[in-house]
Formats: C-alpha cells, sequence, structure tokens
C-alpha cells in the first residue's frame, strides 16, 4: 500500500479553502517574479526618451538583462535558505530585496541606480522562483498538488499582464513603485500563512507541523496519520552528502530537472515573444500596447487551464503535446520567414523568391498569427509551469533545498545565455533558421519526456522519492 493510500483524504471545504488560500498567497511573490519580467516592456520607450534619466538602447538592454544575473545569484542561496530558515520565511525575506529595489528604480537618476535595482529584485525572482514552488509541493495533498503547483506559474503570467496594464498608463517611476504595494500584500498575508509541515517535522517542531496540517486540510482529516507517514519517511533519511548525488535517488531526479529547465528555455518561446510584434503588425494590429495585452491575456487565460487539468491528465501528456505543438508551431514560423520575402513599400510577398505574382502580406500573415497564438497557449498549459512543478515534487527532502537551487541556476544561466545571445542568432542562422534551432529542441523535448520524465499524478512525495530509489 503506499503511503497516499494509507492517508485519508476527507473531502471539506474548509479542507480545499485553506490549502488554496496558501498557494494563492505563496503565488503573489509569483505576481511580483511576474511584474519584475514585465516592468521592461512597457517602461522601454518612457525611460529612454526621459531627459533626465539619459538612458540608451545598449543600456536598457543591459537594465532588462540584469534580472537574469540578479536570479542567479538568488537561485545559488535559496536553496540554503529553504532548509536553514524554512520555506515561508525565505518567501518573505524576498521583501527585503524587492522593496530596495523597486525604490532605487522608482527614484534613478543615473544608471547606476537603475542597474542595482533590478540586480535586487532579480536575486528576489531567484530565490521565489525556488521557494514558491516546493512550498506549495509541500502544503498540497497529492490529488490537488498539480493545479495548485500550477498557480504559481499563473502567478507569473498574471504579474506580466498587470505589468503591460499598469505600465501602458503610468509613468516609469510609478510604474515601479507600483510593484512594492504588490510586495506589502504578499508579506502581510504570507505572515498569516502556516510554514510547511514537512521542514517543521524536520526540524523538531512536531506540535507545529500537525496543527499546520490540520488548518490547511480541515477539521475533519486525520492530520495525525499524515504526520506519521512524512515522519517515517524523514526518519529513514540524513543530510544529502555529495557522494549521495552519485546514487540513482538524486542524479536521476537532479537530470531530469536540469534538462527540463534547458528544454523549457531552448524551445523557441524568447524567439516567439521577440517576433510576436512584428508577427501581429504584419496582420494589421500596429498597437504595442495591443500586443502586449493580448499576449498576456492569452498567457493567463491557458495557465488557468494548466491549473485545472493537471491532475486530471499529468504532467507526461501535457508536456508532451505541448511538445508536438511547439515543434509544429516553430517549424511553420521557420518555413514562414523562409518562403517570405516581405517588401515594407509594396507589403507584398513573394513565395520562395521565384513566383512572379506577389500575395497581399495579410493574405498569408494569418499563418504566422495563429501558430504564435497556439505555440503561446500551448507552451503556457505545459512547458511554462510544469518544470517548475516537477522541480519541486521529485527531489527527496534531505536533498529538496540544494538540488532544486542547482535546477534553478541551470533555468536562469540559460535564461542569460538566451537572452543576450539571441541576437547573434538571428545574425548567423537568421529568423527562419533561428526557429527550426528551437523546433529540433522542442521535438527531441518530446522524446525525453517520453523516455526519462515520469508520472507524479496523484503520487505523494514521499511515493515519488521511491520511484527515483529503484
Amino acid at each position: 500500500m503506499s503511503s497516499s493510500d494509507k492517508i485519508p483524504l476527507i473531502e471539506s471545504k474548509d479542507r480545499f479553502s485553506s490549502v488554496f488560500a496558501a498557494a494563492v498567497t505563496a503565488s503573489l511573490a509569483s505576481l511580483c517574479f511576474g511584474f519584475t519580467l514585465g516592468y521592461t516592456s512597457p517602461t522601454e520607450s518612457k525611460m529612454e526618451e526621459d531627459a533626465h534619466l539619459k538612458i540608451d538602447k545598449n543600456e536598457f538592454s543591459w537594465f532588462a538583462s540584469l534580472i537574469a544575473i540578479g536570479a542567479l545569484i538568488g537561485s545559488m542561496v535559496a536553496g540554503y535558505f529553504i532548509d536553514k530558515f524554512g520555506r515561508k520565511s525565505t518567501i518573505i525575506m524576498t521583501s527585503l530585496l524587492y522593496m530596495p529595489g523597486w525604490c532605487l528604480i522608482s527614484y534613478a537618476s543615473n544608471v547606476l541606480m537603475l542597474y542595482s535595482g533590478r540586480i535586487l529584485t532579480g536575486i528576489a525572482v531567484g530565490m521565489s522562483s525556488l521557494s514558491v514552488p516546493v512550498y506549495i509541493a509541500e502544503i498540497a495533498s497529492p490529488r490537488l498538488r498539480g493545479g495548485l503547483g500550477a498557480i504559481n506559474q499563473l502567478g507569473v503570467v498574471v504579474g506580466i499582464f498587470i505589468a503591460y496594464l499598469v505600465g501602458a498608463f503610468l509613468t516609469w517611476q510609478w510604474t515601479a513603485m507600483f510593484a512594492n504595494f504588490i510586495v506589502v500584500a504578499m508579506v502581510l498575508l504570507m505572515l498569516l500563512m502556516p510554514e510547511t509541515p514537512r521542514w517543521l517535522l524536520a526540524h523538531g517542531q512536531r506540535q507545529l507541523g500537525l496543527q499546520g496540517l490540520q488548518w490547511l486540510r480541515g477539521p475533519l482529516y486525520d492530520a495525525e496519520a499524515e504526520i506519521c507517514d512524512i515522519e517515517n519517511n524523514l526518519d529513514r533519511q540524513e543530510k544529502a552528502s555529495f557522494r549521495d548525488f552519485m546514487t540513482p535517488g538524486l542524479y536521476r531526479p537532479l537530470i531530469i530537472g536540469s534538462f527540463l529547465m534547458v528544454f523549457q528555455q531552448f524551445c523557441g518561446i524568447n524567439a516567439v515573444l521577440f517576433f510576436d510584434a512584428k508577427i501581429f503588425m504584419s496582420a494589421g494590429i500596429n498597437s504595442a500596447e495591443k500586443i502586449s495585452l493580448l499576449v498576456g491575456g492569452a498567457q493567463v487565460l491557458s495557465t488557468v487551464v494548466s491549473c485545472l487539468v493537471v491532475d486530471k491528465l499529468g504532467r507526461r501528456l501535457l508536456l508532451m503535446v505541448g511538445s508536438i505543438s511547439m515543434f509544429l508551431c516553430t517549424l511553420l514560423l521557420g518555413i514562414y520567414y523562409d518562403i517570405a520575402e516581405i517588401d515594407n513599400d509594396q507589403k507584398t510577398i513573394s513565395i520562395f523568391g521565384k513566383i512572379s505574382h506577389t500575395v497581399p502580406l495579410h493574405q498569408i500573415s494569418w499563418l504566422a498569427v495563429l501558430c504564435v497564438i497556439v505555440y503561446i497557449i500551448v507552451f503556457s498549459i505545459g512547458w511554462g509551469p510544469l518544470p517548475w512543478l516537477l522541480m519541486s515534487e521529485i527531489f527527496p527532502p534531505r536533498a529538496r533545498g540544494f538540488a532544486s537551487g542547482i535546477v534553478t541556476f541551470v533555468n536562469w544561466l540559460l535564461v542569460f545565455v538566451v537572452t543576450k545571445f539571441f541576437h547573434n542568432m538571428i545574425v548567423a542562422f537568421y529568423e527562419q533558421g533561428t526557429f527550426w534551432f528551437f523546433s529540433a529542441f522542442s521535438l527531441a523535448s518530446f522524446f525525453f519526456v517520453y523516455f526519462c520524465v515520469p508520472e507524479t499524478k496523484g503520487k505523494s512525495l514521499e511515493d515519488i522519492e521511491q520511484l527515483f530509489a529503484l
């Protein structure tokens, strides 16, 4: 009998509402993360036009990219922090970086202040990108963990959407200051939430762990049985050493988690988001604000779908369907750029460069627009949220902080590499070659998931640990 079978799952309104409230509250830190990511899109032109600030395009490019440098630092320390101080405490600690960071940006009179603020908020992003998924995974029951875990990514895309919306109406200074209101709300609400029972039990605080679990599961739930199950698992474990990472129980999930992040970053999301404005404009949508809100809205709605279906359809199916869909979309986008020679004056397309007559641009641009929309939807349902969800599920408690820190570091390292060298790829491979490069990775991700990634739907964290120990 599995550990998840031993634990009675008594349904009650209290049980779901409490754990849902805790997951949503923790995801406010993810919303701060998303707002930080989205901040540069609506504020770029405003900052470059500010005569007092005097920032050029190259300096702004570095300002946008420094979030990845900060997140690399944050991911390196977050693993230690969540094990030493707790998952909840680490989430709250991000406010100590977000608030001064946003104040520096809001009051910036020179580029150095902007860079300093961006690095501070980037460190907070790196810490929250690790601590929030782990917190949600440890408070959720097996049956609800997928949907609640996807709320983490929902927070990110909602944050991006809010940044687009607020940035369209406020100055760049007030947009930065607006972020601190979200941070304050996150801290005040997070103080009311419990620490994860697993962390409390691992640190000898059994009574607090029992009280927290009872609050999360509801008054009708037999919390003592689940506490005993967690304790039995913890009693069999010691703190992971470097030698332990040579065992299948640790190196297998570490490899899987790292490659999930590799495929997430190299499946083409950055290329699609970079070219979406040009593609939509070719279809007659000329407002940058409208394009940003359209893309942001599609991400939000699709991530909501992911929250609703991930515990019904499973992680593997959503990832594999996403891989094939992204492969086809990026393949077609590459073909679109390969066969289309766009004449800005005539607004026409010459097919293959050989056909004597031309086709009005709007008659073929629908294909690229459709590919972008489908890509954003399937990415937001699968490869957007699920690598983070799986990262929070597959590591044993004794190594969860350190191993998750490594995987998060890999993610942000790749974010920086892709962001900084994306333009070089376009110069070297042109638009079509760039899309085909990402298309190849999307196809490879299908086979990786099919052969290497186990299904974790409906399994307790203790049962998932046993999958890799075999």
